[in-house]
């Protein structure tokens, strides 16, 4: 299975947001119980690791997209 540049772009941009909101969701919360939170944002950083691998090898061949650190 092969997933193009333009879609690894994407998902870079949305799971870096959701991991974000994630993030703010846990420092503003009050809930002492924010294991569900934490694991979901765990998840999201996994997402985040092989996203970004998988990119940055597709971007060796697509010189129009700009590095992985530009796209956050």
């Amino acid at each position: 299975m092969e997933i193009s540049i333009q879609t690894l772009a994407v998902c870079v941009r949305a799971v870096d947001a959701k991991a974000r909101e994630l993030q703010e969701q846990i420092a503003a919360s009050d809930d002492p119980e924010l294991s569900y939170l934490e694991e979901e944002l765990l998840s999201y950083s996994k997402a985040e690791s092989e996203l970004e691998r998988l990119y940055i090898e597709a971007q060796k061949t697509a010189r129009n997209f700009p590095p992985y650190d530009e796209l956050l």
